[in-house]
């Protein structure tokens, strides 16, 4: 346990990390640089094109959810196509996220070690990059968060026999929304679906499984649909398979592409591996010190080890986008793994700060 001076300590420093974190968004955000290629050829699609015509495939070899077009397609008709309007919806999706996650952490894990996570979400650099961008990535971790938070809930509700219908219809909208918010949102539904399943089976009781159907029907419903409407052109586009098969470089590898190589059948697709998941730790984490953060991230995990189905909840996405690069349907790759690290970043947290209390319990004895 955390003595209590330790504790009051730490939760002083989170205001000053939240601001620091906004401060950070804000000053990227007012900086105003020109939008680079890549933003630039999506801000293109999303300033010439009607709400309609952006559910069908976009120019310049782009994509991204309909959700974060419609949005900025809504302040674009309202306040313009400057840069600062376009880059408001993704600032806006990483200030919030930051305040969700504030939530997050407090919620799961011991005041130091929720507050080192916050420190890490507030400052590292991907999160603050991506806040900034004419990209989707920011979107996604907001969603995740706020997805994260919300299947807790559900999990709480479950366990103490209250998930009311009220409730189950508001698990089934959230989920049905993030679909047409954030693409990677369906590797979390898909995690919280599983665990929340077998968390009730495990527990003996078929009845729990009741409250849990209407929500996974409406999830499974909105990506059908969303699916049809939006995603079926961009996953068959070739060039975006062949640019992420063959062209991101890994951290340290820069001839591996961004699928997962099952069965490996060559040395490269062995050190595919250990050097895309330590790569991890550095992008789009942001944690520069791979081995060590890599070493936290694991002794988390293992201090959630009671907590089976929470700690699914943080792992299973990644698990699941890792899967689904080795059927080539999901680029394994830095910034398209953004949201993951909400989960990530608790674990790796909770784990380093296992690691110093133990080493401070070994100094004193």
């Amino acid at each position: 346990m955390t003595p209590p001076a330790h504790r009051t300590r730490a939760r002083a420093l989170v205001p000053a990390l939240v601001v620091l974190g906004i401060a950070l968004r804000l000053a990227h955000y007012f900086d105003n640089r020109s939008l680079w290629s890549d933003e630039a050829a999506l801000a293109a699609n999303v300033i010439s094109r009607s709400f309609a015509a952006l559910t069908e495939p976009l120019a310049n070899d782009q994509a991204a959810p309909y959700g974060f077009l419609a949005l900025t397609k809504a302040l674009v008709l309202g306040f313009g196509s400057s840069e600062y309007v376009l880059r408001l919806v993704p600032l806006l999706a990483g200030i919030g996220a930051l305040l969700l996650f504030v939530r997050l952490a407090r919620t799961l894990l011991d005041e130091r070690a929720a507050t080192l996570a916050i420190a890490f979400f507030a400052l590292v650099r991907p999160l603050v990059r991506y806040s900034v961008e004419v990209k989707p990535y920011s979107l996604d971790v907001f969603v995740a968060v706020g997805l994260l938070l919300v299947f807790l809930a559900a999990k709480r509700a479950l366990d103490e026999q209250r998930f009311a219908p009220r409730f189950a219809v508001g698990l089934g909208m959230a989920g049905a929304l993030a679909v047409w918010s954030s693409y990677p949102s369906v590797f979390l539904l898909a995690a919280a679906a599983l665990t929340m399943f077998g968390h009730a089976l495990a527990r003996g009781d078929a009845r729990r499984l009741r409250p849990l159907v209407l929500p996974a029907v409406l999830w499974g419903a909105s990506f059908a649909v969303a699916y049809v409407v939006c995603l079926r052109d961009a996953a068959a586009s070739e060039y975006l398979h062949s640019f992420w098969a063959n062209d991101p470089p890994q951290v340290g590898a820069p001839e591996l592409g961004a699928f997962l190589p099952f069965p490996p059948t060559s040395a490269s697709d062995v050190r595919w591996y250990p050097l895309t998941l330590l790569g991890m730790f550095a992008d789009p984490l942001g944690l520069q010190l791979r081995g060590l953060a890599a070493f936290a991230f694991v002794a988390g995990c293992l201090r959630f080890r009671r907590e089976r189905a929470t700690l699914a909840f943080l792992t299973v996405p990644a698990l699941l986008a890792l899967l689904a690069s080795a059927f080539e349907l999901y680029p394994f790759y830095g910034r398209l793994l953004l949201y993951a690290a909400p989960g990530l970043l608790l674990l790796v947290a909770e784990g380093a700060h296992a690691i110093v209390a133990a080493c401070e319990t070994s100094f004193r004895a």
